[in-house]
């Protein structure tokens, strides 16, 4: 049997392919998830976490219906914590979700 060879494709065209087909989402969105703690401050990150980052909305995680409420009422500060980290990129909506942790 024959196989056909494609046609040679210029590195960054596939890299860009592949990444897509990943869905691994932009550079922003990864710096902000991996320094979590640089953007809200470290009391916040370490009682919850982003879950999601997808047409401006974002979604956090936390344990405590209190926390849900303290985010609630620091919203607009949150907000422009992550807006300033992201230098230029519009973070307009913010999401809590309860999820208990695993292993309790």
């Amino acid at each position: 049997m024959g196989h056909r060879r494609a046609e040679p494709r210029p590195l960054h065209s596939v890299l860009t392919a592949v990444l897509e087909s990943l869905r691994l989402g932009d550079p922003a969105e990864a710096a902000l998830f991996d320094r979590w703690d640089e953007a809200v401050g470290k009391d916040f990150a370490a009682r919850c976490r982003p879950e999601q980052l997808e047409d401006g909305r974002l979604t956090v995680v936390c344990e405590h219906p209190l926390l849900s409420y303290e985010i609630g009422m620091q919203r607009e500060a949150l907000l422009a914590r992550v807006n300033a980290f992201l230098q230029g990129r519009a973070v307009t909506d913010l999401r809590v979700h309860l999820r208990k942790a695993h292993g309790r």
